[in-house]
């Protein structure tokens, strides 16, 4: 792990595998979750390019990954911290990787950000990988960090990092759900657990020992940080106790925060404050924020961009102790919230404050973007909003939590009908709630609050289990306002949902021979040189022309992965039978291919 300005470590990098590996199965944590940003994803773990942005992606490509690895990813997500991204027809194909928690502690939040990861390879060896970070599930472009913990070799002989607590971390997420998972993702989460918890993972470059630490479950233990002679802590939120007992514990502070936390909180005389120089803040500032869906910020709503990486470097003698995840320098965080954290021990000269905060000159240090705190008057009206925006949140998060069941109606052709029903939950006094399938755009569509809410009539192609709930408290210039989206059980669905979702990306046949070149790629056996062409789009012709399936070959690979019972086949199955016997986009050719593949797959089953 480096802390140094100028590295740069991408999400999509640390999910692709390792040579020769693919994605056997993986569960993920994050307070916020853009819905958007999980489609992206599973583009790591099929090896394929990766996006930064929907806008960016290969439909096509994104499409296969998800439908391949979704019944393999499951996220758990603090209740109504979703993000009410716009809607997409996609976004069908992960409704049962999105798993709603609460923290079990009264008053605590659902806030580490983990990726517990399998991998498997042809042999069946399994390898484990563990990423600790600061950022959320989201497109925002804040100043993060990143750990990256593989296993180490079974015959390795220096220090490893015991993987037992983050497994049994895993093992109880499905207990704090909001809704029961189905047995069969519920078995991959626990069969991940057991095997990730009896993992060993390799300590990273310059440290000698790491433990990984959950915070905030029933047998969780505070966080504490042991007296020292020196301390830096980065954090983007601080509570004035947690600041106090900090400089309490070390002769020499320096505290990296934003400037509207360092506003309220006392600084001790041996403590000094730096902020992210403007300059650093963002990128690029002037690019729009998609999941910003407040203009009042607290640490449970941070803004899109600026400092948002929580570590703590704390020297004794010789040795330090690095303390680096989830956890911002606030009480709710040491004391109460749902945490991830891992504890690395090294030598001074090597990670210690100098090297991160100095830097080298083939590494500048954190000094490089930032500029001393500037104390400014607090603002007299940030107590009173804080609790408001607190309030909100609790409020969705209620609401999440109380069973709301969406109907579908009956169907009328392509139309149909949703009703909401909502248990009798009480929003804050004073507080207007305005509620929409998320897949309905136009705010014309929101509904106020109450025990029935109907939609109707809708296109069939807008049902989803998706609700952007918009709630505003406090009047005037001091109303706060917040929108979130939540996740309803969804009753009488469609049985054509899916096929119309492909159908809405596969529109030609090109568009499905490309599908069946992604398909058939496999991470783990390196890429066929015909099909890596026809990715590069070289053989391509006209959307509406069928010549590309004259000039790409899949139906070698196809046989050779039917010959190696290799699963692409059976997801081949499935897409044709969704499709169905349309020559516009299955031609009768490569059906006839088909039949043959199945006769010899008949052969094998006898």
């Amino acid at each position: 792990m480096s802390l140094a300005p100028d590295s740069r470590t991408l999400l999509t990098d640390a999910l692709q595998p390792p040579a020769g590996f693919r994605l056997d199965t993986a569960a993920a944590t994050t307070y916020s979750l853009d819905l958007v940003a999980l489609l992206l994803a599973p583009l790591s773990f099929a090896m394929h390019e990766h996006a930064e942005s929907i806008e960016t992606a290969d439909p096509i490509a994104m499409l296969e990954s998800v439908r391949r690895h979704v019944e393999d990813v499951t996220v758990f997500c603090q209740a109504a911290a979703i993000h009410p991204t716009p809607y997409r027809s996609a976004l069908m194909f992960i409704e049962d990787s999105v798993v709603e928690v609460a923290a079990p502690r009264e008053g605590a939040l659902f806030h580490p950000k983990v990726w517990a990861i399998r991998f498997v390879s042809d042999d069946r060896d399994y390898r484990h990988r563990a990423l600790i970070l600061s950022r959320n599930l989201t497109f925002d472009t804040s100043w993060d960090t990143l750990l990256v913990l593989d296993e180490a070799p079974s015959d390795s002989e220096s220090d490893v990092i015991d993987g037992a607590p983050l497994g049994r971390f895993v093992a109880e997420l499905p207990g704090l759900a909001l809704r029961p998972l189905d047995g069969d993702r519920a078995g991959k989460v626990a069969d991940l657990a057991a095997s990730i918890g009896a993992a060993r993972f390799a300590v990273p470059e310059g440290y000698r020992s790491g433990e990984i630490v959950p915070l905030g479950m029933p047998w969780s233990e505070p966080l504490a940080i042991e007296p020292s002679n020196r301390l830096l802590a980065i954090s983007p939120f601080l509570s004035s106790g947690i600041a106090k007992g900090l400089a309490a514990g070390t002769r020499d502070l320096t505290l990296l925060s934003r400037p509207t936390s360092l506003d309220g909180v006392p600084l001790a005389d041996h403590a000094v404050a730096y902020v992210l120089d403007t300059a650093a803040e963002s990128e690029d500032p002037g690019v729009s924020q998609a999941g910003d869906n407040s203009d009042y910020y607290t640490e449970t709503n941070p803004p899109p961009q600026g400092l948002h990486a929580k570590t703590f470097i704390a020297e004794r003698g010789w040795d330090v102790e690095v303390i680096t995840g989830s956890a911002n320098a606030t009480s709710a965080a040491f004391e109460r919230n749902v945490e991830m954290i891992v504890r690395l021990h090294g030598r001074k000269s090597k990670v210690g404050i100098d090297s991160v905060w100095q830097g080298s000159k083939e590494s500048p240090g954190l000094e490089q973007i930032t500029v001393p705190y500037t104390p400014q008057p607090v603002d007299p009206e940030a107590a009173r909003r804080d609790d408001l925006s607190w309030q909100l949140d609790h409020w969705h998060a209620s609401l999440s939590a109380s069973d709301p069941v969406l109907e579908v109606g009956v169907v009328d052709g392509d139309s149909t009908s949703l009703t909401l029903h909502l248990a009798n939950v009480t929003p804050p006094e004073g507080c207007v709630t305005r509620i929409r399938p998320l897949s309905l755009t136009n705010d014309a569509e929101a509904r106020e609050l109450a025990p029935e809410l109907t939609w109707g009539p809708i296109s069939t192609r807008n049902v989803t289990p998706f609700l952007a709930v918009t709630s505003t408290i406090g009047t005037g210039t001091g109303a706060v306002g917040r929108t979130s989206a939540i996740k309803a059980e969804l009753r009488g669905d469609l049985p054509d949902r899916r096929r119309n979702a492909l159908r809405d990306v596969l529109r030609n046949a090109n568009d499905v021979l490309r599908y069946l070149v992604f398909l058939l790629s496999d991470p783990a056996r390196g890429q066929d040189p015909g099909l890596k062409e026809a990715l590069l789009g070289e053989r391509w012709g006209a959307a509406g022309e069928r010549g590309a399936w004259d000039r790409v070959n899949v139906f070698e690979p196809l046989v050779r992965a039917a010959a190696e019972g290799d699963s692409a086949v059976d997801r081949v199955e499935v897409l044709l039978a969704e499709l169905g016997a349309d020559e516009e986009l299955i031609p009768a050719e490569f059906a006839a291919l088909w039949h043959v593949i199945e006769a010899l797959r008949e052969e094998d089953r006898q």
